[in-house]
């Protein structure tokens, strides 16, 4: 075997199964709906949503985890900065 086919498969070996990335498409279609019906009242499955981090830019491996973004409505993201303390982060246990 030559130096660039042993690169090509040590490249294959890294990137996620088929059956991965259906997941996680399908994980991502329903957080961003689910976050859309409480927040935006749309059943869109990708609107208000971006994957990031190397998953977002197409250099994932089989080991990484996955970023999104998701834009809230301005009234949200004041309602949870105006917490005392933590912030964001404590404002989110009312979502429950």
């Amino acid at each position: 075997m030559s130096v660039s086919t042993n690169f090509e498969t040590f490249c294959s070996n890294l990137r996620m199964r088929d059956e991965t990335i259906e997941a996680i498409q399908r994980r991502y279609r329903q957080i961003t709906k689910r976050i859309n019906l409480d927040y935006w009242n749309s059943t869109s499955e990708t609107n208000h949503s971006l994957y990031v981090g190397s998953y977002g830019r197409g250099t994932e491996i089989f080991s990484s985890d996955i970023d999104i973004i998701v834009r809230l409505p301005l009234a949200t993201y004041n309602k949870f900065n105006n917490y005392i303390g933590n912030g964001q982060s404590s404002g989110m246990s009312t979502l429950n």
